[in-house]
């Protein structure tokens, strides 16, 4: 992804919503359905057996439901969490000074592990419009996707590289790793969509919202078995000279 192209055409917002709020109703009910199953199968078989199951074989069934009920409360925490999460106070943030809070949180972030870090920049003195708390979520959601993204990768890299137009700041976020298939490529935005059993699926969601409360965008490509690139960008505006 060249940092200088222009943006890409989005769909239609109407039909986009309708898109996610598709996916979103099919997560939920994946997720949720599962668990529920399970919960139902676990209570049947502990009601059919009650009195040929001894006191250690009932307490297996039922911190087998409790476990289950568990993962409810997780999803439902998460879908918490996204509305935690939001954009309150926006104020003129430097472009210079936030390249170096992310150069400084990704070092931080992938210090210890093996993951090998390229920063590049392009800047010049101009100012975003933003929340330095929400940009700091989104970026570390982002940097949080790549690291999971190269547990299985010989040689880990993650770029970062920012640059900035006549109008625009894009960050860059690359990595080599497994890369997204393209059946998930359009739903990894979605809240609750995820392949991670232990994660929740919020990250790239709250990123995305985020950045839409900033006027941003996120656009993200992938390549099955060679990397991911997430591209954020924000309007940017030049800095008046005293």
């Amino acid at each position: 992804m060249n940092p200088t192209t222009e943006h890409p055409i989005h769909p239609r917002p109407d039909t986009e919503l309708v898109d996610n709020l598709e996916v979103i109703l099919s997560t939920v009910r994946h997720q949720l359905g599962n668990s529920v199953n399970a919960i139902k199968v676990t209570l049947d078989v502990l009601k059919q057996n009650f009195d040929q199951f001894n006191d250690g074989k009932k307490k297996d069934y039922l911190d087998r439901g409790s476990h289950l009920l568990a993962r409810q409360q997780v999803l439902i925490e998460a879908m918490k969490s996204y509305s935690s999460f939001d954009v309150r106070e926006q104020a003129d943030i430097g472009v210079i000074p936030f390249w170096e809070h992310v150069s400084m949180l990704a070092k931080g972030r992938l210090e210890g592990t093996g993951i090998s870090l390229s920063l590049k920049s392009d800047l010049r003195p101009c100012f975003i419009k933003g929340s330095m708390m929400a940009l700091d979520k989104i970026i570390s959601c982002i940097l949080e996707n790549a690291v999971d993204a190269l547990e299985e990768t010989g040689q880990p890299v993650i770029e970062i590289e920012a640059v900035t137009s006549e109008n625009c700041l894009a960050v860059d976020v690359r990595d080599n790793g497994r890369g997204i298939s393209h059946g998930d490529l359009p739903r990894i935005r979605v809240p609750l969509f995820t392949n991670k059993p232990n994660r929740a699926g919020m990250g790239l969601s709250i990123a995305h919202k985020l950045l839409a409360r900033m006027n941003g965008q996120m656009l993200i490509e992938s390549v099955p078995g060679e990397g991911t690139c997430v591209r954020i960008t924000l309007a940017a505006k030049r800095q008046e000279r005293i």
